[in-house]
């Protein structure tokens, strides 16, 4: 890389043993690193929206929303799932296939919340022009997880990629705060949601002046990750990065411990996601018996939806952030962080179903902090370590935004038309036992990244780099 070390100082893990100097990611305060920080929390809420459009979707006409009934708006959840769905690993393989314009494809996801946005400012009061730019929010989320994980790799490599994976979350956490919870409770006024989606411009046009202060030179790291780079003591994982042949997407999906994966983890969204609308149904309906209040505000649905949103992204803020440390401890390790995800699910949707208490149901939402925050970083570490070596890894992280969009899909459906049909308390024990079943499902899905550190001794993703020379 044009520099040589002095063969007469002692080698250190930061020199080739040619002499040449190390490829080393940029370190944790280094520009790059830190504009990803800003990028993640700007694209926060072209996931973060869904729980808020519900509500929009449920509100009354003479309160600025589109009137609609819970299994319709559920319904029109499931179809925007479903574009997600389809699309998630379509736009994760385009960055497998073009690693060159990775910024030029991921601004496809804060482009299209801009046209979501503006044309509810445009065309708010047409309920059926409302509907399609929701759906287009499915375009949006299908680009999202493949993206941040194809940048974050490409920056740091995949031996530091858990920490990366661990601050995308984070941040994507805080910028849920501003966009899912304070947006809400500051802009949408009584009968106009226009200062809502006005914000929503402003945030995703912020994205797109961040994404240009990442270069093309910031994200080639990975390319020059070199089996010797990371280490004797991580042979397997560097036997399989060094190989250059690609194991076709289905041979990879239909491996019996991916199959499971993509099972679990999309049982795991189908009953979390549609929990947080449903809590704002419920708030309303029980705002109408008893007009509770919190803090000077009335605890309706949209206001319980913010304070709810607010509550579990604050807690899933340091949880997400201490997740990748823990991935890389024998005695945790992503699938046993699931598992503790998975049960707070289940409790949560039981609290749901049985309590009648506004405070109670939105303090239950620490739980929703704990296993989204844990799910966001775990699924995306397990999904890379179980397809590590395959030349798949962009179109697999397309398959964690799959699961996300088809859990999240049939979850907003079927709790839906539960709810209208059978009440809210038998929708979330429902739920809860597909928490349950998440849960049986991943069982047998190995740790890779665990066993490679009880087999080596030590863990196979510490930083290596001592360099001075090349910290920033």
């Amino acid at each position: 890389m044009g520099l040589s070390r002095d063969p007469l100082l002692p080698a250190f893990p930061g020199w080739n043993s040619d002499g040449s100097v190390a490829a080393a990611p940029p370190s944790a305060y280094a520009r790059p690193q830190l504009a990803l920080d800003m990028l993640a929390t700007c694209v926060a809420d072209i996931q973060g929206l869904w729980a808020v459009m519900f509500v929009y979707c449920t509100q009354s006409a003479a309160t600025g929303g589109l009137g609609m009934s819970t299994s319709v708006a559920g319904s029109i959840m499931l179809v925007q799932g479903a574009i997600s769905t389809c699309f998630g690993p379509l736009v994760g393989k385009l960055y497998d296939i073009f690693p060159g314009s990775t910024r030029a494809i991921f601004t496809i996801s804060p482009l299209a919340v801009i046209l979501i946005a503006w044309s509810m400012l445009a065309y708010g009061n047409s309920k059926e022009f409302a509907v399609t730019a929701l759906l287009l929010q499915g375009f949006a989320g299908a680009g999202y997880p493949p993206g941040m994980c194809s940048i974050g790799v490409k920056m740091v490599g995949s031996k530091n990629f858990p920490q990366r994976a661990s601050r995308n979350e984070t941040w994507k956490h805080i910028g849920a705060i501003i966009t899912a919870g304070i947006l809400p409770m500051l802009l949408v006024s009584e009968g106009s949601w226009h200062g809502f989606f006005t914000g929503i411009i402003y945030i995703s046009v912020a994205s797109f002046i961040v994404l240009s202060l990442i270069w093309n030179s910031d994200l080639q790291f990975s390319a020059n990750e070199t089996a010797e780079d990371l280490g004797e003591e991580n042979h397997l994982l560097s036997e399989a990065r060094a190989t250059s042949v690609v194991v076709p997407f289905r041979e990879v999906l239909f491996r019996r411990e991916v199959f499971l994966f993509v099972l679990s983890y999309s049982m795991f969204h189908f009953a979390n996601a549609a929990m947080l609308p449903q809590l704002g149904y419920k708030l309303d309906v029980i705002y109408l018996r008893t007009n509770a209040t919190l803090a000077g505000l009335a605890l309706d649905g949209t206001n319980g939806i913010a304070m709810a949103t607010i509550i579990s992204q604050v807690v899933m803020v340091p949880v997400a952030g201490a997740c990748g440390f823990l991935a890389c401890k024998s005695w945790a390790g992503s699938k046993r962080l699931l598992l503790v995800a998975l049960l707070c699910i289940f409790l949560r949707g039981a609290i749901f179903a049985t309590s009648e208490d506004a405070v109670c149901l939105l303090l239950a939402e620490i739980l929703d902090g704990v296993g989204a925050g844990i799910g966001g970083v775990a699924s995306i570490l397990l999904m890379s370590d179980l397809t590590e070596g395959t030349g798949q890894f962009g179109s697999m992280q397309g398959m964690v935004g799959f699961c996300l969009g088809l859990g999240s899909a049939g979850s907003h459906g079927v709790a839906g038309l539960l709810t209208d049909t059978r009440g809210i308390g038998f929708s979330m024990w429902f739920l809860s036992a597909s928490a349950a079943l998440a849960a049986l499902l991943i069982l047998p899905v190995p740790d890779r990244r665990i066993e490679d550190i009880q087999k080596a001794g030590t863990s196979p993703r510490k930083d290596a780099y001592t360099n001075p020379a090349y910290d920033a």
